[in-house]
């Protein structure tokens, strides 16, 4: 019996005040080789050109900075300049006789770390975007920063200045940019007894260790888990891959096909490929990310458990997982519960008629109900041709990237009022990447990095990362921020079109719509622009940009690379068909899988959890809907999400926020001019960053209260009486 569901999700969108650092989609993805970069290469900075380049970048006509030219070489020795800098800053504020108030304090301190914020902003971004090149050193510079924080926080002039400050605003109005700014300082500098901070900043140090260790396992495994393969086992793959395959094989001193077990090749290969042995044989493989012997994430996420429940239990919490509600969205841990609960019932209503279906279906055509997680994508492709009439590999002719990209940027420049033009005479991340001018009123507004190829070396995954965050300086005039968003395409040998999948295509239309939160913002403090909003919410701006791929005007702009058609209707209505097929099992995975498992194991006290393993077994257990396999699969050994990205107990995040993009966009859809809409969304929603309360801006945009409802009725589920 579904419990009340309506009711239930209206109540709990609440009150959001979290901040976060960057937007992430982490999924597992393989390293290839990318082309040549279009401005050639460039010499790397000096530790000092470094420095110079961060603090005068905005003085510069591009406002841009050379990402390409920082090195290992360079960035450490750059920070620890900046570091020095910025102590000598704090040395000569603690020394000067003031009188504190708001602007000479809480102001002062905020204008004194923008250029090294701005430093440890721009280094991230190159981190996440070359991380084997940066490992050792991004984890020693996360190490100093650490240990800077813990001492800055103990800083007794300080301190008690900025207290003194907090409490003389006690009772005074103040703006919300004002109040969201006194509320962080105040955080900042509520101090526990020496002991637990001192505990605090050893557990923190060591939970970047493990987390950098999670996530070096995962890189490492899927650069080395090599699954070879003859031509036969091969049979339905399409001739691209087989010859990027060949070219692996090549590469390792094998004479038929290698493909590593990664996001980039197990989706295409469970796909496409007739024989099940050898579906099962890239499942497998890849199931076994983070559990194998040589790359083994389990005591990692045995100590990264026992450490954020000794975290949780000095800030009094009963457990992390309350610990990391307590900030976001939700009023509780019980109630985030609750509303994961009623659409995991929901979901799994749904799911079981689809699969119970697609049983019948692989029945018809094989004498055999039989249905492995292995089957399910092949099967489903399938039974998705019959039943829609259509399958999703004609489309991916219809979206070669490049016309793909410029038929996309149109519809963001159409609806967002911007411009975006490519700049081949600036340098871009790396090479292959591409380097976008933004426009809006025909004025800079901010700059774009794209990096979509997978290679040696980078993360896997889809993320965007601000490489430059904006603020208004103290004459009021907006600085330059850019944005640089990446994906793991696998770049075809030679000069073979690049032929996304719609999948990818989705995936960049997200990532694009996290740049757009921060291309868009407008703040006046550095600390509030962009995406310092409540976890809960980060996703809803990339989310609510997917459902842009949905517009059938948009679509039939589409043309085949090869013939220069149009994407017929037939393959339209296919297309948007295809965007609620089997939503129940998808719905299922994200809420059951995913979501209620990271709040579980968060939940319990981490001696509950002796294996990861067998302990996300049981739990998912009651939702299975496949034939039982005879070898270990784990989510959890390649959760990055949780165990590297910043999702612990906070997978939820993506349900809730499609809650509210679903009605937001649906809001968009029913107005007389979508533009206007736009421009509402940006005013109330993507330019406020951390100034303005989220959910108000919402609910400003919306004319009244989020109705949970739109999210049930996109999705095309039944809702069971």
């Amino acid at each position: 019996m579904l419990k009340p569901l309506w009711g239930f999700l209206l109540l709990v969108l609440l009150v959001f005040n979290e901040n976060i650092f960057a937007a992430s989609c982490e999924q597992s993805a393989e390293s290839f080789s990318s082309g040549p970069q279009a401005s050639g290469k460039l010499s790397k900075y000096s530790a000092h050109d470094l420095v110079r380049e961060v603090k005068n970048m905005n003085r510069r006509k591009d406002q841009t900075i050379r990402l390409d030219r920082i090195t290992p070489d360079n960035v450490e020795a750059a920070y620890d300049i900046m570091l020095v800098e910025l102590e000598q800053k704090i040395s000569e504020f603690e020394n000067k006789e003031i009188q504190p108030n708001f602007r000479n304090t809480i102001l002062k301190l905020e204008y004194m770390f923008k250029d090294y914020d701005q430093f440890n902003s721009v280094t991230r971004s190159v981190f996440s975007n070359r991380t084997k090149e940066f490992e050792e050193v991004a984890a020693e510079i996360a190490k100093k920063n650490t240990n800077f924080m813990a001492k800055y926080r103990k800083n007794k002039v300080i301190s008690e200045r900025v207290n003194f400050v907090i409490r003389s605003l006690e009772n005074r109005k103040l703006s919300e940019e004002t109040r969201k700014l006194v509320e962080a300082y105040k955080d900042l500098f509520t101090r526990m007894d020496e002991a637990s901070e001192a505990r605090v900043v050893e557990i923190n140090l060591r939970l970047k260790e493990l987390s950098d260790s999670f996530g070096a396992n995962v890189l490492a495994y899927m650069e080395k888990s090599l699954v070879e393969f003859t031509k036969d086992e091969l049979d339905g793959l399409s001739d691209s891959l087989l010859a990027v395959g060949k070219k692996i094989a090549k590469a390792n001193s094998s004479e038929h096909y290698m493909f590593t077990a990664s996001e980039v090749y197990t989706p295409a290969l469970l796909g496409s490929l007739k024989n099940s042995e050898s579906r099962k044989k890239i499942f497998k493989a890849f199931s076994q990310i983070g559990i194998t012997e040589d790359f083994d994430n389990r005591p990692i996420i045995t100590e990264i458990l026992q450490l954020r429940q000794e975290l949780a239990t000095i800030k009094a919490f009963d457990n992390y997982a309350e610990y990391s509600v307590d900030k976001k969205a939700a009023p509780s841990l019980v109630e985030v519960i609750s509303f994961l609960e009623n659409l995991r019932d929901l979901y799994y209503y749904n799911a079981k008629k689809e699969i119970a279906e697609l049983r019948d279906f692989k029945k018809k055509k094989t004498n055999s109900s039989e249905l492995f997680p292995w089957d399910f994508a092949y099967w489903s492709e399938l039974y998705k041709e019959e039943k829609l009439g259509f399958s999703s590999n004609e489309l991916n002719p219809y979206f070669e990237f490049k016309r793909f990209q410029i038929a996309f940027h149109k519809e963001m420049e159409k609806y967002y009022g911007i411009e975006l033009k490519e700049r081949k005479d600036l340098p871009s991340m790396v090479e292959g990447a591409e380097t976008y001018e933004v426009l809006r009123d025909g004025k800079t507004y901010a700059f774009l990095y794209v990096d979509i190829f997978a290679r040696k070396g980078k993360r896997g995954g889809a993320w965007m990362y601000p490489a430059i965050r904006g603020y208004r300086d103290r004459r009021g005039q907006r600085r330059i921020p850019s944005a640089s968003i990446n994906q793991n395409v696998v770049k075809p040998v030679d000069s073979e079109p690049v032929l996304l999948s719609p999948r990818e295509a989705k995936t960049y239309a997200h990532e694009f719509g996290h740049g757009l939160h921060l291309i868009l913002s407008d703040t006046k403090l550095l600390d509030q622009f962009g995406l310092k909003v409540p976890w809960d919410v980060v996703e809803v701006p990339s989310q609510f940009n997917e459902n842009f791929l949905l517009n059938k005007e948009f679509l039939k702009t589409l043309r085949h690379y090869e013939t220069n058609e149009p994407l017929p209707d037939e393959l339209v209505d296919g297309f948007l068909a295809n965007s609620n097929f089997q939503a129940g099992y998808a719905g299922l995975r994200q809420t059951a899988f995913l979501g209620l498992l990271d709040l579980e194991i968060h939940r319990l006290a981490a001696e509950q959890i002796h294996d990861p393993v067998e302990f996300e077994k049981k739990f998912v257990e009651p939702y299975g809907l496949f034939d039982p396999v005879d070898f270990p699969v784990s989510t959890l050994g390649r959760f990055s999400h949780i165990f590297k990205g910043g999702y612990a107990a906070g997978y939820y995040s993506y349900k809730w926020a499609e809650i509210i993009e679903a009605d937001a966009f649906k809001k968009l859809q029913e107005a007389k001019d979508p533009m206007i809409m736009t421009e509402s969304w940006i005013q109330n929603v993507l330019s406020i960053g951390g100034s303005r309360d989220f959910n108000e801006g919402v609910k400003t945009y919306l004319g009244r209260d989020i109705d949970p409802k739109a999210l049930v009725e996109r999705s095309g589920l039944e809702i069971p009486e």
